[in-house]
C-alpha cells in the first residue's frame, strides 16, 4: 500500500517530498544494499517541479526508484554539498554549476597531458560531491547541483534527461538555476535524512545492516564541530594559517563561525571565513595578514603594491 507524501520545505524555496511506495519484486531481485528503499519523490525549487517529466504521452510529476542512494550521497558529501563554492577546475565564468560543471566535464574528460588528466579528475569528484544524478544508480534523475555560495545555496539544473532514459522521456521543467538563504535548503534535507532514519526497513538482513551503516553515518554528521564546515569554504591550509594570524592580534572573535541548531552545518560564515574563502595556493603569511588588516582596521590605511 502505497504511504501518503511527506513533505519537507516549502515549494515557493525549495521542497523535497517522498512517498513510500512498495517494491513489487521479490526482496532476493531488489538491488543489494539499498532494496528496502523504493520511494516515489518530487524536488521543487523556487516554485518549479523539476522532477516533472513526460513519456509517450504519460505525465509524471515525481521520479520514482530507490532513494537509499540518495541519501547515502547526501550524508556521505553533506559538508561539501552546504560549505564548498568553489569550483575544483579554472573557472572565470559567472555560470551556475549544473553549466559550468556540465562544460568543464566535456571539455577536460579528452585530456591527455598529466595537468589536464589530473583537472578532470578533481573535476569529476567535485561533480559527485555536488551533482544530484551522478547518485542515480539507473534511477532517471533530474541534473541537479546544490553548491554554496556565500551566505547562500546555489540551486541550478539543467532539463536534459539522461542518456539512458527511455527514449521519448522529457524533463517538464526548464533549466534554471536559483539562490536562496542556507536554511531553506539545509533544513529540509536534514529533515529528510533524520525522517529515513526512522524507518526500519521491512526486507533481509542485508538491507538492515546497509540500512545501519547509513544511520550511522548520518548520526556522525550530528558530531561534527565548526572548523570541518570552515574547511570546506576556505581549505584546510589557509584555514589554519589565517587562524593563526587573527590569534596574533587577539582577534579569533572574528574567525569564529556559529553551528547552526536545526542542522549540522554553518548558515552565516564569520567575516574571516567569508573573506578567506575561494582558491588561494600561493596565499603566504604577509597576504594573510594585509588581509586581515584590512577587516581589522589594523592596516596603515592605505594600499601597498
Amino acid at each position: 500500500m502505497t504511504s501518503d507524501w511527506v513533505r519537507f520545505g516549502r515549494p515557493e524555496a525549495f521542497e523535497v517530498a517522498v512517498q513510500w511506495n512498495p517494491d513489487t519484486d521479490r526482496p532476493d531481485h531488489r538491488p543489494a544494499g539499498h532494496g528496502w528503499s523504493m520511494d516515489r519523490v518530487r524536488i521543487v525549487a523556487a516554485g518549479e517541479n523539476i522532477t516533472e517529466s513526460v513519456c509517450q504521452g504519460e505525465r509524471q510529476p515525481y521520479v520514482e526508484w530507490y532513494l537509499s542512494p540518495v541519501l547515502d550521497w547526501l550524508a556521505t558529501h553533506w559538508v561539501a554539498l552546504l560549505h564548498e563554492e568553489h569550483f575544483a577546475w579554472p573557472e572565470r565564468s559567472a555560470s551556475p554549476a549544473a553549466v559550468a560543471c556540465r562544460r568543464a566535464l566535456e571539455r577536460w574528460i579528452s585530456a591527455c597531458d598529466r595537468r589536464g588528466r589530473e583537472t578532470y579528475r578533481r573535476t569529476h569528484a567535485w561533480y559527485h560531491r555536488h551533482g544530484l544524478r551522478s547518485t542515480a544508480v539507473g534511477g532517471i534523475f533530474p541534473d541537479l547541483f546544490i553548491r554554496r555560495a556565500g551566505d547562500d545555496i546555489e540551486l541550478s539544473w539543467i532539463a536534459d534527461p539522461p542518456p539512458f532514459a527511455p527514449e521519448g522521456l522529457m524533463f517538464e521543467g526548464r533549466a534554471g538555476n536559483v539562490r536562496l538563504a542556507v536554511m531553506d535548503c539545509a533544513k529540509p534535507l536534514w529533515e529528510l535524512l533524520r525522517w529515513a532514519m526512522a524507518r526500519v526497513p521491512e526486507t533481509v538482513d542485508e538491507s538492515r545492516d546497509d540500512w545501519a551503516g547509513l544511520r550511522e553515518k548520518v548520526a556522525a554528521l550530528e558530531t561534527l564541530g565548526v572548523a570541518t564546515f570552515e574547511r570546506a569554504y576556505v581549505g584546510e591550509g589557509v584555514l589554519a594559517s589565517a587562524r593563526a594570524a587573527f590569534e596574533r592580534i587577539g582577534r579569533l572573535d572574528l574567525f569564529e563561525s556559529r553551528r547552526n541548531a536545526d542542522y549540522p552545518g554553518i548558515e552565516a560564515l564569520s567575516p574571516a571565513v567569508a573573506m578567506f574563502g575561494g582558491e588561494f595556493p600561493e596565499l603566504g603569511t604577509s597576504d594573510i595578514e594585509a588581509l586581515r588588516d584590512a577587516i581589522t582596521g589594523e592596516g596603515p590605511g592605505r594600499d601597498t603594491e
